[in-house]
């Protein structure tokens, strides 16, 4: 009876200690953007800056990623591996995403070790960024598999988005957030625990964590329309999305990962990289 008793108390500290940790990763994120200097980004999470890239440069790219896109996700070269979102999920089937694309383009490398990204960040946080990535993501027309609301992990992680193609219209699958939403900490705590809940009694691990299934709606959400070339810079702790009723226009758009430079470990994106390896399905998902 003893032995029972104990054993329960390990199953159990085994489910409340991830759960502390996960918690106390959200607080201290919040705590963090509290800190920072009061100008647009900090307070809403998001900046926008048209004509950031060339209409060519967009173009080139688009042909970039044509020359490597498949049905299924694998290595490209080294680091450098397409993911089909299809293969490893069961949300935004539709998309693809060449990761470590700087990795088998010249210009992108030259691109990621220039720091006009981080620059910009860092102007804004007041504190050195490093750009973690570059992927290369095409949306393909879904309004099937599309997920709603969701935050990028648990920790202070940002995005560059750099549209390559025209995104005119809502059949476009525009970027869509809820402006200065990733100052909501309790709200945010409250879907985690949601989500917790949801896969301790469901048993399904693959249940995504970082859906932000409250508090938040179209209603409250702005979308970004812009010719080919715009950025928009992103905190990814705001709850964000794609348009999910993307039904007239595959969008092409080049992702920028961006981290705190006291958070960067010098390796490269790694995610989904194993379960192409293994050609396994974990139900992981792709942020």
């Amino acid at each position: 009876m003893l032995e029972n008793i104990k054993q329960l108390k390990r199953k159990i500290e085994a489910k409340i200690n991830p759960l502390k940790q996960e918690l106390r990763q959200i607080i201290v994120s919040h705590s963090r953007f509290t800190s920072h200097p009061q100008n647009h980004f900090t307070l809403q999470g998001y900046e926008l800056i048209n004509n950031f890239w060339p209409q060519e440069e967009c173009n080139r790219l688009i042909s970039l990623a044509n020359l490597y896109l498949k049905d299924e996700s694998y290595v490209i070269d080294g680091n450098c591996y397409l993911i089909c979102r299809k293969d490893v999920q069961k949300i935004d089937t539709k998309v693809q995403v060449i990761t470590n694309i700087q990795e088998i383009d010249n210009a992108l490398n030259q691109f990621f070790h220039n720091g006009i990204i981080e620059k910009l960040f860092e102007e804004r946080i007041g504190y050195p960024m490093k750009v973690k990535s570059l992927r290369l993501q095409v949306d393909n027309l879904d309004t099937k598999t599309k997920r709603g609301f969701h935050t990028d992990g648990l920790g202070e992680l940002y995005k560059a988005f750099i549209y390559l193609t025209d995104v005119d219209e809502y059949g476009d699958g525009p970027y869509t957030i809820v402006p200065g939403s990733h100052n909501h900490k309790y709200r945010h705590i409250f879907n985690h625990l949601y989500n917790r809940l949801s896969i301790f009694l469901t048993g399904d691990d693959s249940y995504p964590r970082g859906d932000m299934s409250f508090f938040y709606s179209n209603k409250k959400a702005i979308s970004f329309f812009g010719k080919a070339g715009t950025l928009i810079l992103s905190n990814q702790q705001l709850a964000h999305k794609g348009w999910q009723q993307h039904d007239r226009k595959k969008r092409y758009v080049l992702v920028c990962d961006v981290v705190p430079l006291k958070n960067y470990n010098g390796k490269p994106m790694t995610l989904g990289l194993k379960e192409i390896q293994t050609n396994s399905n974990h139900n992981i998902v792709i942020q």
